[in-house]
């Protein structure tokens, strides 16, 4: 089962999706229904906002790279956990459809 390839992925999230293949059925809906708190999202809004007027400073352009970069981790998680799920025989909806 190959549906989604693990080479597409940044380097450092490699281990931690490969894993999810040991994970049980349950474990992985709770991963695939997982989404960003209600203020981890205004807070990732406010500093792309704030990026798009060249506001911020160093210390929110690293914080902003930090969100970023957990958000895209966690959906590739969902991702992934949704895949797993469908090869066993699950029907999920994909992620952006949730």
């Amino acid at each position: 089962m190959d549906r989604f390839d693990l080479s597409q992925a940044p380097t450092e999230y490699e281990n931690t999706l490969a894993a999810l293949d040991q994970l049980d059925d349950a474990a992985l809906w709770e991963i695939a229904h997982s989404q960003l708190s209600a203020g981890d999202v205004t807070r990732l809004q406010w500093l792309l906002e704030e990026q798009g007027d060249m506001a911020l400073t160093i210390s929110e352009r690293a914080e902003l790279a930090a969100r970023a970069a957990a958000a895209a981790h966690m959906m590739e998680r969902a991702e992934r956990a949704t895949a797993l799920l469908q090869a066993r025989g699950h029907a999920v909806p994909p992620v952006d459809q949730r």
